[in-house]
């Protein structure tokens, strides 16, 4: 049946398949096992860095890998399953698929055993460990793709300038070409007239 109070203090393990409520604090030492749902306004894990020691980062390129290694599926429970509802679509993963694709320490921390008969369970909450560490790889990678798009951006920027500067460069030597063009053209019309000159001067004098 159902268990109510205000605290529930226990040394053991918590088992049931019904519902068990209470209204102030749950305390334990041990595991509690439910094979329903379990609802709760709020959980507070143990996160204490003086109750730690081993500790190390874990390398956001391990991170990614994992989560990328993972596969989201629904399912529902079958008839072996100890949890009641067998008609609701779940969402979630395989536990022998992530056992497969975590490497250790994060393997041992998320998959763990949850009876005798060797069924394996997920840490659901620890995943979320892994998912930030991928994050954070990810942000590191957007970060260099725009550093590397801006550099790119900047490279382009100045060959466009310096394209710009020889247009400038070859347009001047253009109008240059030009303007030669049109004094020799002036100096021929000039000597071509001299020349005319000259041919009627020598008419005359030899007449």
């Amino acid at each position: 049946g159902a268990a109510t109070g205000a605290t529930l203090a226990l040394s053991g393990a918590i088992t049931g398949g019904t519902t068990l409520f209470v209204s102030g604090a749950v305390t334990g030492g041990a595991t509690a096992a439910f094979t329903g749902d379990v609802t709760s306004g709020g959980a507070t894990l143990s996160s204490d860095a003086r109750w730690k020691t081993d500790v190390e980062s874990v390398e956001s390129t391990t991170s990614l890998a994992a989560i990328l290694a993972l596969r989201p599926v629904t399912y529902r429970w079958n008839a072996d399953a100890p949890n009641p509802d067998k008609t609701s679509h779940e969402l979630g993963f395989l536990a022998q698929q992530v056992q497969e694709a975590l490497p250790e320490p994060l393997k041992s921390a998320v998959v763990r055993q949850v009876d005798d008969e060797g069924h394996i369970g997920l840490a659901y909450s620890k995943i979320v460990a892994v998912i930030t560490g991928a994050l954070q790889e990810q942000q590191t990678m957007i970060e260099a793709a725009r550093r590397e798009s801006e550099a790119a951006r900047e490279e382009s920027e100045a060959e466009r300038q310096k394209n710009e500067g020889l247009r400038g460069e070859l347009e001047a030597e253009r109008r240059t070409s030009e303007a030669e063009r049109r004094k020799v053209e002036a100096l021929e019309k000039r000597m071509a007239a001299l020349e005319a000159w000259q041919a009627e001067v020598s008419v005359l004098l030899n007449k």
